[in-house]
């Protein structure tokens, strides 16, 4: 342990379109699964911020219907996880989704 130290993790995203998405050079995606479909309306930036630091830690994908896929980083160090109608993983995000604010991009 260092003192003063806080060790952070973040979110780095970056947005292609699908006709450059093969020369992008993204690497594949690990796991795969159907999504039911979801009309995207809203993409917000997920903030964390303290007296002493702000972290980009999440996205949140907004839908109709007040639907939502959050996208977080992790408790473990380089893991995300994810919230979604969808989804049967538990929610376990580095700072509770409910102490963070959102931003549109």
């Amino acid at each position: 342990m260092v003192d003063g130290w806080h060790e952070v993790g973040s979110l780095n995203i970056r947005m292609i379109d699908q006709a450059n998405a093969e020369n992008s050079g993204i690497a594949p995606v690990l796991i795969k699964f159907e999504v039911p479909p979801f009309q995207v309306i809203a993409i917000e930036k997920l903030l964390f911020e303290d007296n002493d630091f702000c972290s980009e830690c999440g996205i949140v994908i907004c839908g109709e219907d007040q639907a939502k896929i959050i996208v977080a980083t992790g408790i473990l160090p380089g893991s995300v996880s994810i919230k979604a109608p969808f989804s049967t993983a538990i929610f376990e995000p580095e700072f509770p989704a409910i102490e963070c604010k959102r931003e549109f991009f």
